[in-house]
């Protein structure tokens, strides 16, 4: 006998011995499938003697069948809630229950007037109720000037918080990888870009650059009139208001008073005309390195 022929041997045996395992674990479980038929077949024609033993054993072990009832209690609890909370949607959505929901408030409609103005008849009430709505406004306007969509209107559901836990324990379990990286921070730049220029800072640099514009805007007029007159155009403009002096007194109407100033009101005229021809429509302005608008 040779080291091979044990090995086989042994081999053999481990496999004579898991199949008789296996045969064994088999003949168990029909033994167990057929009691379990026949004790079905007896509580199905002795339901009063079930009933008794029940009764019985109840009686003799209340403890454990407190215990029992409280552990299946706990056991489906959330099953329980699940469904009422199911049902409850279920009634809300009926046109009868709804209606009859609307009738009930239009007919306490007074009362209902009467509680709220007793809840903001006194002053700490009211002002805590105007600083709710008021920062209620400020969170839409937010939204609204950053284009994002509107607050829901109605309070979250308990299914839907439940859904919002799952899908953020989903996301922190999830791997993310280098193009859903790049594109969340795409997302996180537009939108650091968007209140950027939505922002309470953004906006009071833009109104102080226009109010210091508008201060600016005769003195650069001026300037630029002056340098219109200076030039070729600025002899053109002066020989057109002689000749249309001369011409109003052909007329038999009177000369300008003051032909430098009607010159100096026809350049102003033009620079303005043009300017208003050059000037892009009004979009998204691009910043310079100080955040203000490019001249």
């Amino acid at each position: 006998m040779g080291p091979a022929n044990d090995r086989e041997r042994e081999l053999q045996q481990k496999r004579d011995t898991e199949r008789a395992r296996r045969e064994r674990l088999r003949r168990q479980e029909a033994a167990r499938d057929k009691n379990r038929e026949r004790v079905k077949a007896w509580a199905a024609a002795n339901p009063d003697k079930v009933k008794a033993r029940r009764e019985a054993w109840k009686a003799k072990n209340a403890d454990r069948q407190r215990e029992h009832a409280r552990n299946y209690y706990h056991r489906h609890l959330d099953e329980r809630r699940a469904a009422a909370r199911a049902q409850n949607a279920k009634r809300r959505e009926d046109p009868e229950v709804r209606e009859t929901e609307r009738e009930y408030r239009a007919s306490r409609r007074d009362v209902l007037n009467e509680q709220q103005n007793a809840r903001r008849s006194e002053p700490e009430a009211r002002e805590r109720h105007n600083q709710e709505q008021n920062i209620r406004r400020k969170v839409d306007r937010r939204l609204h000037k950053l284009g994002l969509p509107p607050r829901p209107k109605h309070r979250w559901t308990i299914d839907e918080r439940l859904e919002m836990e799952r899908e953020q324990a989903a996301a922190a379990k999830r791997r993310w990888t280098k193009s859903d990286v790049a594109k969340l921070q795409e997302e996180a730049a537009a939108i650091r870009g968007e209140a950027y220029w939505a922002s309470p800072d953004r906006f009071q640099v833009k109104l102080e650059a226009r109010i210091q514009a508008d201060l600016d805007r005769p003195k650069r007029l001026a300037a630029a009139v002056d340098a219109l007159l200076d030039g070729r155009e600025g002899s053109r403009l002066r020989e057109e208001v002689r000749m249309d002096s001369i011409a109003r007194q052909l007329r038999g109407a009177d000369p300008y008073p003051d032909p430098s100033l009607e010159a100096r009101r026809r350049a102003a005229e033009l620079i303005i005309e043009r300017a208003q021809q050059v000037q892009a429509p009004e979009a998204v302005e691009p910043p310079d390195e100080r955040g203000l608008r490019i001249a």
